[in-house]
């Protein structure tokens, strides 16, 4: 269904504003650099955002979207728990340092000790994206594929945490850590902690 003028409207303001937050980090962004990069009135972004927190709010919402709703339609569609894990560790990292939403995502931490709003939001997606993983594990567990070390919700938490380091490392490291090798030292970690050498059967050495 093709979006509305209203909402491809927001579309493009979330995504100079990501844009605008990766050139600039967020101290000190504003409303005008975000209308620069989108090539627009300042007007036109407060009529679509109430303020800059309320944009900051709709980049938390991209984020949901993206690390849990697109994910949970992809694993849905995959009828092999394996096939899904790997599904999960493929679209967990950011591909490169150019990843807008990441970024932006990294830069949000730094609201998240002073604002209950931001706090919550960044909670939720960790706690979404551990249950997906979990839920992974347990029909993985159920299909006989997974024998796991510990509670699927532990090693899910730990997949969700190596996300997190990892993609602070491919944003940061300008090429010298890539998110190829990312993803398969998260498969050599699940597939010790399933038990499941299936995980590796695709992967080179990693000496």
């Amino acid at each position: 269904m093709a979006r509305s003028d209203g909402e491809a409207r927001r579309a493009q303001l979330l995504d100079a504003a990501l844009h605008a937050m990766s050139e600039r980090g967020i101290v000190g962004l504003r409303i005008r650099d975000i209308a620069e990069h989108a090539g627009v009135a300042t007007g036109t972004v407060h009529y679509h955002f109430k303020d800059l927190d309320d944009l900051l709010i709709a980049v938390h919402e991209e984020a949901v979207d993206r690390f849990v709703g697109a994910r949970q339609e992809m694993v849905a569609a995959l009828p092999g728990a394996q096939d899904k894990l790997t599904a999960l560790i493929d679209t967990g990292v950011p591909e490169d340092a150019g990843d807008v939403l990441v970024n932006a995502l990294y830069d949000l931490n730094t609201l998240v000790r002073r604002s209950a709003v931001h706090r919550a939001m960044s909670r939720a997606l960790t706690e979404q994206q551990v249950s997906l993983y979990a839920s992974v594990i347990e029909v993985g567990t159920a299909q006989g594929r997974f024998s796991p070390t510990a509670a699927p919700a532990d090693i899910a938490s730990n997949a969700v945490a190596l996300e997190d380091a990892y993609g602070l490392y491919i944003t940061m490291s300008a090429g010298r850590f890539t998110a190829e090798r990312a993803r398969r030292l998260m498969r050599v970690h699940l597939a010790e902690v399933l038990r499941c050498d299936a995980l590796l059967a695709d992967e080179e050495d990693l000496a």
